[in-house]
């Protein structure tokens, strides 16, 4: 006979206490590697600083709903940062006019951000598996996300 799940409140609880600890942390992260903050969060997505602090505090009264917004608006800032500075580069290269050794510069910082961004989405990935590789594809096939 098979046996039969018993799923309780608390043991909801404790996953989404488990995921929000994830969230709060990746998200705390985002910050102080300066590649997302509260502030274009709030302008572009009119999600509230009290909100995202919230998340960084992983505040137990944040919903599922929330989180899970949190999670598409993260995937496209990365995926948004990594496009931003793959064009930038392309742009920087075939600059004939700047001066070569500002050149270099400029090229090297926007590599060490791309490197930072793309170790972040492949950190995002692996953290929050299959909703963070679909929220990515979703912003990959829908430019209004």
């Amino acid at each position: 006979m098979p046996k039969k799940m018993n799923i309780t409140q608390k043991d909801l609880d404790r996953v989404k206490k488990r995921c929000l600890e994830s969230l709060g942390d990746f998200l705390s992260e985002l910050c102080r590697d300066k590649l997302m903050g509260p502030t274009s969060v709030e302008k572009i997505f009119s999600f509230d600083h009290t909100t995202f602090k919230r998340i960084c505090e992983k505040d137990q009264t944040i919903t599922v709903k929330t989180m899970c917004r949190m999670m598409g608006i993260i995937a496209y800032f990365l995926n948004g940062l990594k496009e931003t500075c793959d064009k930038r580069l392309k742009e920087l290269q075939e600059d004939d006019k700047m001066k070569l050794s500002l050149k270099r510069k400029k090229i090297d910082v926007l590599n060490k951000k791309r490197v930072k961004c793309t170790e972040a989405m492949e950190k995002y990935k692996k953290t929050f598996g299959i909703i963070a590789i679909s929220f990515l594809e979703l912003i990959g096939q829908n430019d209004e996300f």
